[in-house]
């Protein structure tokens, strides 16, 4: 298995809040290629508007870096998200401090799934993505009880504000985490993707899957990915996981 990450802070900012994770890497800036046969990836996108976003998405990752395929289970994050909370509550910078997280386990041909928050996972299906994940977002919601056009969907001025976190000083914000133990479409995917919102956010599915369908290096796709997304607008830290489970992709 191929794994191709890479991640950029966002335009004008000090620190990138996006933190890649694989297997016991934490990964703040830069690309970096891995080839392992089995592993636990994942985006973590701190929270922007909380205290501390950095530190949550930081906080989260490398206490998951610690974790191997056995370990994941939803108590786990429960627990994490606890230690999380309680550490926001010690110190005054860190108060509501808060993330989300996407991300896959795989061993052999087992493969686990969790997510909160805006952070997607996606599969490609031949040359065409299909997104896994839900975004946890206001303005999802408003799309699905009917409230909201998908078309004003997209002009709606807090499309990033979420209803689902690690931390953010409620327990509860966990609730709504995803966790599918038996995952079979990452199980039979051979192209995996995960996003963080500085990327999809600004650029359409088929502009995504056209970079993805290109006959070129990993390193210059993700690349221009990032690029693209910048192009379009983006100011918001940007990083990709481009994951081959064979050779042939």
């Amino acid at each position: 298995m191929k794994i191709y990450a890479m991640t950029k802070k966002g335009v004008c900012k000090n620190e990138n809040e996006d933190r890649i994770i694989v297997n016991n890497s934490v990964i703040s800036e830069g690309y970096y290629e891995f080839d392992v046969n089995g592993a636990v990836i994942a985006i973590a996108d701190g929270v922007v508007g909380s205290n501390a976003g950095v530190a949550a998405s930081n906080f989260l990752a490398v206490h998951l870096a610690k974790c191997n395929h056995e370990d994941i289970d939803i108590n786990m994050f429960k627990d994490i998200n606890s230690e999380l909370i309680t550490k926001s509550i010690s110190e005054v910078s860190l108060n509501n401090m808060a993330t989300t997280l996407s991300g896959i386990s795989i061993k052999n041909i087992t493969a686990k799934l969790f997510h909160v928050g805006n952070t997607r996972i996606n599969i490609m299906q031949e040359s065409y993505l299909k997104q896994l994940t839900d975004d946890h977002t206001t303005v999802n919601w408003l799309v699905k009880v009917g409230k909201m056009t998908a078309k004003d969907a997209v002009k709606y001025d807090k499309r990033n504000e979420i209803t689902a976190c690690f931390g953010g000083g409620n327990k509860n914000l966990i609730n709504q985490m995803v966790f599918i133990d038996n995952c079979i479409e990452i199980e039979y995917a051979h192209k995996i993707i995960i996003t963080s919102d500085g990327i999809h956010e600004y650029l359409s599915l088929d502009e995504l899957e056209a970079f993805l369908n290109e006959r070129i290096n990993m390193d210059k796709i993700c690349e221009t990915i990032i690029d693209k997304a910048t192009q379009n607008g983006s100011q918001d830290d940007r990083s990709i996981i481009i994951i081959l489970k064979n050779e042939g992709g």
